[in-house]
This record gives structure tokens, sequence and C-alpha cells, in this order.
């Protein structure tokens, strides 16, 4: 992304409020090795492994997300780091992610390197939680950037609250189910 257009998307973003008030996930903290209790079940995308205790349904329309997300993001940041494959924990509900929760107590999702963990939520956008960590993860680990925490919050609510649609995730198209749009 050029400095003018990631200056305008910057813009965008402070225009547009989306805050802090997410996972706290935009945070820098030190890597985590596997946590305990990783879920068993592994599924594999092109640019993912997610461990996952959640339905295969659910684990597919995550995978499906998330890899609509990674084309989106490659061709309007760019990869300059890992091409992956990105690491994933997705829990059954909110109840399983809240009993392995490592992070804050109020936390939705949230990535600590180098997992994203996420659960699908309810309603027309199960995915979101995840795509939001997913984008803290490419900015961090695909992308090779450090932006400051601003930046890096509102770039994951800007992508992970696009609209997702026949399996292409359209950027900069708000989903009304997502969060912070709802």
């Amino acid at each position: 992304m050029t400095p003018i257009r990631l200056a305008r998307v910057a813009l965008l973003l402070i225009l547009g409020g989306c805050g802090d008030a997410g996972s706290g996930a935009g945070q820098r903290e030190a890597p985590a090795v596997a946590p305990p209790g990783l879920p068993a079940t592994v599924s594999r995308t092109p640019h993912f492994i997610i461990h996952s205790s959640a339905t295969p349904e659910q684990t597919a329309a995550v995978g499906m997300a998330v890899e609509a997300l990674h084309r989106s993001y490659a061709m309007t940041v760019g990869q300059h780091g890992t091409t992956g494959p990105f690491q994933l924990v997705l829990y059954r509900d909110q109840a399983d992610f809240k009993a392995h929760n490592r992070s804050s107590p109020w936390a939705e999702a949230y990535y600590r390197r180098p997992h994203a963990f996420a659960y699908p939520g309810e309603g027309d956008a199960p995915h979101q939680w995840m795509l939001h960590e997913v984008t803290h993860q490419l900015l961090a680990e695909a992308s090779g950037l450090s932006p400051q925490r601003w930046m890096n919050e509102g770039m994951a609510c800007y992508f992970g609250a696009s609209r997702l649609s026949g399996g292409v995730l359209h950027v900069g198209a708000p989903d009304p189910a997502s969060y912070p749009v709802w």
C-alpha cells in the first residue's frame, strides 16, 4: 500500500470512529507458545492451520472467511513477511473461548503471536471476530508492518467489518451485522 493510500485509509478509520474498543489485540505482545488446552482437531486451508473445537461446518465457514480476508488483504496491503501457514484457534462457542481465554476477561477474541483466537459468533456474521484478529496477525506476520496501535486496531476494524459474500470479502463495504457497525 502506498503511503498516500495508507494515509487515506487511516483518515477514513479516524473519521469512521473505529476505535480501540475491540479485543485489545493491537497491543504489541511477546510471542506465545502453544496455549494449554489447544483443540485437538486440526483443519488446513491454503494459508491457515485451524485448531478447532467448533463444528466441522463452523470451522469450514471460518476457513473460507479467513482465506477471503487473506486474498483481499494481500491485494490491498501486500505481503512482505511470511506467507503462512498462520495459526488460528477456533473455540466451540463463547463459553469454551472464555474457559481458555488468556487475554482480557472481556475479550471476545484476541491475537497473541503466533495464534489468533476466536469463536464463531451468532447471527449473520459468525466469522467477524476471527477476521478482526487475523487482520492483526497479517499485519504482524504477513506484512512485517508495525503500525501504531490506533492504526493496527483501525485496520482490523476496517477489514473485519467488511461484507463477506460468495467467498469474497468486499473490503470497505461494511457488513451491518458485524462489530463495530452494529
